[in-house]
Parts: structure tokens; C-alpha cells; sequence
């Protein structure tokens, strides 16, 4: 039992835990569900992905990392939609692949300092990687990342880019800045595993290029110190002294209940199920949890210069950030994708192979001056989902904040009125406003405090009546920046994984 420590949960933030933890030379057991395409079926259960105006994206046409192996009912209201994952790398095998650097106004009353957090930004890119470049964007922040420089940018993207140097000065007096996307994919040409251009992202790389927490795993397993524990359900944990005990479904055993015994518990399994397990861990539990959100909106942009070459090569995910401060002089993070790749996409999705690609063609003209841009908010002004859980089921309803809405649309009218100098417009009132949850940028339920209280956590995550157990993924984070989530979660975790002491 000797320095011997449980990690629950195989994405961003349990991996890293893990991979610090190893080079501190502690033994790490981490127990997941672990699903993958080819046990998913056999596991999990069947889902179905409902039919909406942006399609879900899937991983080589599969659904997997959707499913979940508990059998749990998720009940949510109409306000609400969001996703959960007991997948190997969790929903890091189809995310948008956006990092960055931490803004300190958006964490300004955190019970950590901004240094403290951001310190640990550079450890978590090199295990992500980080591609993109450094411009005025990066003039925000007080951080120099270590950024590999890498050209994946559509003609219409280098046209906006060159406009957004020209007018610099111009758009920063009106609190718009607009860079390169930075993003998580090899950049590095002598890798194995480079990004080719192929701009198949949104399909599944086949490349594994885009970074996936699967394949850190993957590495993890040669360390003789760690050990993998799929097929793990894990119910709860408990304190006893010196040790924690883990109690699991093993799911390859027709979910026959074991226990373990740990000198410490690491909770990485994604707020929803983080938050099941503390549930099921504490005797004094409250009635409800509420989980803060980033609210996300979209909307069309239209580039009125430039033209697209139809062989040009690049990637389908973001091209372009444009950044913006809310009333609360919080963040305000735009990504613009490309329409050509991404709405071909939502052709084929609803019309088929054959007539979305036929449409597709015909549309290409229109679709090379269009992207669709995804805009996510600080959970100060954004809405907010309340938790119940019950034996058989988890009731999720929602609180919508029209502050949100109020200030998206001071974005748009801020864009619309200085496009001349963007080189691209957009329609202050044609946007759509996604429902709770639906960010995927969501957590906060048992946020760190300076002095833990009842419902809180201290600052290494440890849950009010927990010594020995910690939470380091985005259940944790005491508000949700609108830039990437990934980038502080990681760095969260990283900066206790380095802290646990015994």
C-alpha cells in the first residue's frame, strides 16, 4: 500500500495526474470504464444521438464515447443538453482539440494565485502539444507559451489574419482581438504522428495527431509503476486512517462488487460521475449540486475578400480566436471554423453522402466565405445546471442567465459595426443560443475554497470531510473561464498531483 495511489478516470486531467505522479515515483493504479469501438456494444449502453442543427461529432462513424455502462437514466429538462463518457480518453477522442493561455481577471478570486495555476501551463503542452502562432492575441496574457509554429490556414483564414495585423490598433481600441487558433495537434515534422492537412478532424484522425487521452494511456502502461484497471466502475471511496478504500464494479465479471485499499484516491471521472462518486462517499449529502456552465452561442460569418483555392489543404477544426471582454471585464472566446469543411459535414449528415456531397459542390462557392463561429462565456454571466442524484436515475435541470444573451449580442454589434477593418461580417440578430450543458465547458459543483466548508473543497481539491482523496478535474474549478477548459483543468491537476503528500 506504500505510496500506492488510485486514479478514477482515463481523460485529460487522469492521465496527466497519473503521468505526474509516476515521475514522482509513486505506484498508480487507474481504474476506468474504458470503452472503446470494439467493447462498447458489449458494455455499454445503446445510444442513440438525437438529431440537431449541428450533428454530434463521431469518432470513424462511431458513437461509443457516448454510451455509458452504468445503466443510469440521465433525466434532463428542455434547457438542457450535454454529454457524458465512460470511453478510454473519455470525450478527449472527439474534442475540438482548443488550448490556450489562462486569463488572470477569469480567475481572479480563486483561492490560488494566478502564478500558482499558470505555472503549470507549459507542463500541460507538453503533453497535449500545442500548435498556432504568437499574435496580438497573445498580448493579453502575461505568459509567453511555447508555441510550434505551423501553417494550416485556408486562403480566406491568411486573408483575415493579414487584415487583423493591418487594423491592429483599430480593433484592439474596440476590444477585439483576433489570432491564430492555438490547438493541440503534432506539429512537429520529424514526429510519426504529424498533422498532414488532410482535413479530415472532425471525422477522426487517423493520424492521431489531434491529442486524445487514450494515447497518453497508452504510453502510461510501459511504466512497470502503473497498472490499468479497465472495466472499473468505480462507486465510491472511503477513509479509514492512513488509507482510502475504493469500491468498484467489475464490469468484465458481470459487475461483481470489489474493494481495494490505496494509500490516497485521485477523482478525474468527469463532473458529472466525479460528483456520483462523492455523492455515494458521504454520509451528510446535500440535497442538490449545482454545476456551473459556459454558455456557448453560433452564428455565421461571411468573408467578403479573398479566395479559396479548392486544392488547398487544412485542417477542420478552428482556425481563427477572436477575443473580447464581457461587462465583468471577464473573456469573451470566439473560434471561427471553416464552412467548407464543417458544413459539408452538416450536409452529408442530413442529406446523406450522395446529396450532401452534390449540394456540398454546388454550395462550395458560399461555403469558402463562410465559417461558423462558436462563441463560450465566463459561467459568471452564464447558466447553471442543478444535480439530483437518485438510485435509478440523475435528474439535471437548468437555470438559463439572459446576461449571457445580453452580452453576446453586444459582441455581435461590435463586430457588425467594424467589419470593414475584420474583412468579415456577421448579423446581430442571426445566431443561436445552445442550451445549458451543451459547452461541454461545465464543472464547478464543489468548488476550491481557502478554508474548505460543507459543499466546498480546500485547494488541492479534497472535499469537505476528505483528507486523503482528491478531485482534480473540472468539478474542482471554482469558476469556468470561456477559454478552453481543457488548459486549466490539466494545469489544476498537474498543480496537485504535485502537491500530494503522505
Amino acid at each position: 500500500m506504500t505510496k500506492s495511489i488510485a486514479v478514477v478516470g482515463s481523460g485529460p486531467t487522469g492521465t496527466a495526474a497519473a503521468q505526474t505522479l509516476l515521475n514522482r515515483g509513486y505506484s498508480v493504479t487507474l481504474f476506468d470504464v474504458g470503452l472503446t469501438k470494439s467493447n462498447a456494444n458489449d458494455f455499454g449502453t445503446k445510444t442513440s444521438l438525437p438529431k440537431t442543427l449541428m450533428p454530434k461529432k463521431k469518432l470513424f462513424n462511431s458513437t461509443f464515447m457516448y454510451q455509458r455502462a452504468d445503466g443510469i437514466n440521465i433525466a434532463v429538462d428542455n434547457k438542457v443538453s450535454f454529454d457524458t463518457s465512460h470511453a478510454k480518453g473519455g470525450l478527449s477522442t472527439i474534442w475540438g482539440a482548443t488550448v490556450g493561455a489562462i486569463y488572470p481577471q477569469d480567475i481572479l478570486n480563486w483561492p490560488i494565485s494566478y502564478n500558482e495555476i499558470s505555472e503549470n501551463l507549459n507542463l500541460s503542452f507538453n503533453l497535449t502539444g500545442i500548435m498556432g502562432a504568437m499574435d496580438q492575441i497573445d498580448e493579453l496574457y502575461p505568459i509567453n507559451l511555447k508555441v510550434n509554429n505551423f501553417d494550416f490556414e485556408v486562403d480566406q483564414t491568411i486573408f483575415l489574419l493579414n487584415r487583423a495585423k493591418k487594423h491592429k490598433i483599430y480593433l484592439n481600441k474596440n476590444n477585439i482581438y483576433v489570432g491564430k487558433s492555438k490547438l493541440a495537434v503534432q506539429a512537429n515534422p520529424a514526429a510519426v504522428n504529424v498533422c498532414v492537412k488532410c482535413g479530415k478532424c472532425m471525422e477522426g484522425c487517423q493520424y492521431d495527431s489531434i491529442f486524445s487521452a487514450a494515447n497518453i494511456l497508452e504510453d502510461l502502461l510501459s511504466d512497470p509503476k502503473f497498472t490499468y484497471q479497465p472495466l472499473a466502475l468505480v462507486e465510491s471511496v472511503f477513509e479509514s486512517g492512513d488509507s482510502v478504500s475504493l469500491t468498484f464494479k467489475n464490469l468484465a465479471r458481470d459487475g461483481e462488487i470489489n474493494t481495494k485499499i490505496f494509500s490516497s484516491a485521485v477523482l478525474a471521472a468527469g463532473c458529472l460521475d466525479t460528483l456520483r462518486i462523492i455523492d455515494n462517499s458521504t454520509e451528510k449529502k446535500p440535497d442538490h449540486y449545482i454545476i456551473k456552465d459556459s454558455q456557448k452561442f453560433y452564428f455565421p460569418v461571411f468573408v467578403w475578400g479573398g479566395r479559396q483555392r479548392q486544392s488547398s489543404k487544412s485542417i477542420s477544426l478552428a482556425h481563427l480566436y477572436i477575443q473580447s471582454f464581457d461587462s465583468n471585464l471577464n473573456l469573451i472566446q470566439t473560434q471561427l471554423y471553416p464552412g467548407m469543411q464543417f458544413l459539408n459535414l452538416m450536409l452529408i449528415e442530413k442529406l446523406g453522402p450522395l446529396f450532401g456531397s452534390i449540394f456540398g459542390k454546388i454550395l462550395n462557392p458560399v461555403l469558402s466565405r463562410t465559417y461558423i463561429g462558436m462563441t463560450y462565456m465566463h459561467s459568471n454571466i452564464s447558466g447553471t445546471m442543478t444535480v439530483k442524484f437518485n438510485q435509478e436515475s440523475i435528474n439535471v435541470s437548468g437555470k438559463p442567465n439572459e446576461k449571457s444573451t445580453v452580452e453576446f449580442r453586444s459582441l455581435l454589434a461590435r463586430l457588425f459595426k467594424i467589419g470593414h477593418k475584420t474583412g468579415f461580417y456577421v448579423f446581430p440578430r442571426l445566431y443561436l443560443k445552445a442550451k445549458i450543458g451543451h459547452s461541454q465547458h461545465f464543472g464547478g459543483a464543489i468548488e476550491m475554497m481557502e478554508v474548505s466548508l460543507p459543499g466546498g473543497a480546500d485547494t488541492l481539491g479534497r472535499p469537505f470531510g476528505f483528507d486523503r482523496t482528491y478531485v482534480v478535474d473540472a468539478t474542482v474549478l471554482p469558476t469556468i473561464p470561456a477559454t478552453p477548459t481543457t488548459t486549466i483543468a490539466l494545469s489544476n491537476a498537474i498543480r496537485i498531483a504535485i502537491k500530494i503528500m503522505f
